[in-house]
């Protein structure tokens, strides 16, 4: 009697790519559904209600050419009318695909779409001007590792800067100035970022403000802000992982606070422009004649279960608080929003925010007062009454893992000449690129024994691997810095949905 060969998921994907891409492509060729949603709505963008509290966005990054030469194909269409995702499946004789494909009603910017197409259309500069006006308004980028989410906020940060300064900046118009503060959450910790990673205690004042004691530096100009953001960007805790080599494994928070000029609090500034510094609490409790703030928070990627499988004990309870946060996080969005529809007479909706770390600290923008950290009570003004979320979601278009579980083995077994033949043998039949990037160092040990020749080797397999992973990871930000420059935008048949375009990017 046979025995039955049985494959993971991501292999029949690899297995039966051809048939997938070749019935995505017919799906396009017959018509797509994105083009009958736009005739339906005539023509205009996006269902998005651009009234609510939250509003969600989506970007598609394109596909690498490693991804296409290792037999990638693009399951994602985007479009201003929505953004359509083909689940390339198998029914449950694991021998025949099918395509399930679903459908959300938000505006999506394609892979062609330039960063300033996008800071525009999410209203960026409204944002600031909020804050410029004593609000408190977020913006998010939220997605799977390796799926644009750094490179996006990356963008934001930099047409933040460039509408902040200059003579014709919102700074020197409105007279203000900027203090940052930057700091991560690692689970239920918090750490500042421009501190040497200081551990933060958070807690909540008699208003019901989140206080927490980051410090916050002055910047006059536009070099000073890339300074300390590039000074926090390396402080930020980041892990490989086999989708992403540089994946940020915390939630990163870049705290802009816009304030005027003659009352912040503990503030030395000269003349000139100067770059202050301040140190002591930051947003939530500014003291008298507090301004507004612009939060911008780099989430970390969100990972699935089987991609976390062979994490280490601590990447896995990592990866756990990871998920829940983010999990509830997306809750306290949904039920802000709900609450933005109510009549003022209904029943308070419960905002969970208290459920996680990261949403504690994103209290001000999630309850609809602001949690007693926006503009306060009095004080007149036309500026933002209720906070404003806006939230990127980044896709990536790639159906399948990188490496099977046989690409592994051929691996190992042509690392160093060959000599490390044996531990192929010693690998568990279902490992794949992502577990395999996951292994820590003693794990490769154990594949040789557990004599000192065998933990010499497994260091060497070890190292050799890290060196893969490092110039894979050199060979994406080689494409990026070639690609610099060159932010190009849709060209005129962009707005067919059904097109597609597979380019190297300049997505690191």
């Amino acid at each position: 009697m046979g025995s039955r060969v049985v494959f993971d998921k991501r292999t029949l994907r690899k297995k039966h790519g051809a048939a997938f891409a070749a019935a995505i492509r017919d799906h396009y060729a017959a018509g797509t559904f994105l083009d009958e949603v736009a005739q339906g709505l005539g023509g205009d963008p996006s269902p998005t209600a651009n009234d609510e509290p939250v509003q969600v966005f989506a970007r598609k990054r394109p596909i690498f050419q490693d991804e296409a030469d290792a037999g990638e194909f693009d399951v994602a269409a985007a479009s201003p009318h929505g953004l359509l995702v083909h689940a390339c499946r198998m029914r449950a004789d694991l021998r025949t695909p099918f395509l399930a494909t679903y459908y959300s009603p938000l505006f999506a910017f394609d892979e062609a779409a330039s960063n300033a197409q996008v800071v525009e259309r999410i209203g960026l500069g409204q944002l600031l001007e909020a804050a410029a006006a004593g609000g408190d308004s977020a913006l998010c980028c939220f997605g799977q590792t390796g799926s644009g989410k750094s490179y996006t906020m990356a963008a934001v940060l930099d047409e933040a800067s460039r509408l902040l300064f200059g003579p014709r900046g919102l700074l020197a118009r409105r007279g203000l100035l900027l203090r940052v503060s930057a700091y991560e959450v690692c689970g239920a910790a918090a750490h500042d970022l421009l501190s040497g990673r200081a551990k933060l205690r958070i807690r909540e004042d008699k208003a019901g403000r989140i206080v927490l004691d980051a410090a916050a530096r002055g910047a006059g100009d536009a070099g000073a802000l890339r300074a300390l953001l590039v000074e926090a960007s390396r402080a930020r805790r980041t892990a490989a992982t086999a989708r992403n080599p540089g994946s940020s494994r915390s939630h990163a928070f870049y705290d802009l606070q816009l304030l005027p000029i003659t009352t912040t609090p503990g503030a030395t500034r000269g003349g000139g422009g100067g770059n202050s510094e301040s140190s002591g609490s930051s947003r939530g409790s500014s003291g008298g004649g507090r301004g507004g703030s612009l939060l911008l928070v780099d989430l970390a990627g969100s990972e699935r279960a089987a991609d976390s499988a062979d994490h280490d004990m601590e990447r896995q309870l990592q990866s756990a608080e990871i998920n829940s946060g983010l999990a509830t996080l997306k809750e306290c969005f949904r039920q802000r929003n709900v609450a933005s529809r109510l009549p003022p007479d209904a029943p308070p909706v419960h905002v969970p925010y208290r459920e996680s770390t990261l949403s504690r600290l994103m209290k001000r923008v999630l309850e609809p007062s602001g949690g007693g950290s926006s503009s306060g009570g009095g004080g007149g003004g036309g500026g933002l009454r209720q906070p404003r979320v806006v939230v990127i979601a980044t896709v990536s278009p790639c159906a399948s893992a990188k490496w099977s579980p046989g690409e592994v083995r051929r691996w190992v077994c042509e690392a160093g000449g060959g000599r490390f033949q044996a531990a192929a043998a010693a690998l568990p039949p279902s490992v794949d690129g992502k577990a395999f990037t996951r292994f820590p160092e003693v794990r490769f040990k154990q594949l040789f024994g557990s004599d000192g020749a065998a933990a010499k080797r497994g260091h060497a397999l070890y190292e050799l691997f890290r060196e893969e992973v490092r110039a894979h990871s050199a060979q994406r930000l080689g494409q990026a810095q070639a690609q610099a420059g060159r932010d190009v935008g849709p060209q005129a048949d962009s707005g067919a949905a059904g097109r597609r375009r597979q380019s190297g990017g300049s997505w690191a």
